[in-house]
């Protein structure tokens, strides 16, 4: 078996929270459109479309690996979903801390990127990781951070920038979905420990980042939620744009 799809396999199913079967399970996880997946926002969690190069049968073939072991359970309803149980939610964890499947934050680079910048960056997620840690260090005034989901994954990788933001006064705001998942509520409180303002608004779906109101981001990528997928932000440096970005999102 592969450690790599098994990890994918029980975090998705962890993620789609009893929302999905056997076959929603790799169907998900190979990116298909569904009416239900957008229907509850599966097609935005990172586990979507991760294993799209891996066949139908090799995903059911690790999917019921687990099931025989106990990781995954499957409900005796008319319409059966999957579940994680406690027995592989602690495998999940083991296999997180190997480092051959390792998903803990990333140290990046961010000196001296050598990347050319206008008033107008378009960027992938690589680079918008190494330009966004270098704006927020720059902060003078405000961050807001408009991001409909959290990670622990990318909320643990931003911790010592927001912290040190927020030591230093400045004032950090980020607008979320409000969730009752066990590993999404914890890393909300660390944003609140690391004395980021958290506003809960359920219909939000920006992805957004305003700094000092002069450079703002905004594009598919959910900030405190990525991980793995790839993305398109756009950075704006110039007043025109950020004012006209800040006319058309609440905050």
């Amino acid at each position: 078996m592969n450690d790599l799809i098994l990890v994918k396999i029980l975090l998705c199913v962890n993620n789609a929270d009893g929302l999905i079967g056997r076959s929603g399970l790799y169907k998900l996880l190979q990116g298909e459109n569904s009416k239900k997946f957008m229907r509850y926002g599966l097609d935005h969690i990172d586990e979507f479309g991760a294993l799209s190069h891996i066949s139908k049968s090799e995903i059911l073939n690790h999917t019921d690996y687990l099931i025989e072991r106990g990781c995954l359970q499957i409900g005796t309803l008319l319409f059966p979903m999957i579940q994680i149980t406690d027995t592989g939610k602690k495998r999940l964890d083991r296999m997180l801390n190997n480092a051959t499947v390792r998903t803990e934050a990333p140290q990046i680079e961010i000196e001296n990127p050598k990347i050319e910048l206008d008033d107008l960056h378009v960027c992938n997620e690589t680079d918008f990781w190494k330009l966004f840690i270098m704006d927020l260090d720059k902060a003078r005034s405000s961050v807001v951070i408009m991001s409909a989901f959290v990670s622990e994954y990318r909320v643990n990788m931003l911790i010592p920038c927001l912290e040190g933001l927020t030591s230093r006064g400045i004032g950090v705001k980020a607008y979320i979905r409000e969730s009752k998942k066990e590993i999404e509520l914890e890393a909300i409180e660390k944003l609140k420990s690391a004395g980021v303002e958290v506003v809960f608004k359920n219909r939000i779906h920006q992805k957004v980042a305003i700094i000092d109101n002069s450079i703002a981001w905004s594009g598919s990528l959910n900030i405190l939620q990525h991980i793995n997928s790839n993305e398109l932000m756009i950075r704006y440096n110039d007043s025109e744009h950020v004012k006209k970005l800040l006319a058309v999102v609440w905050v």
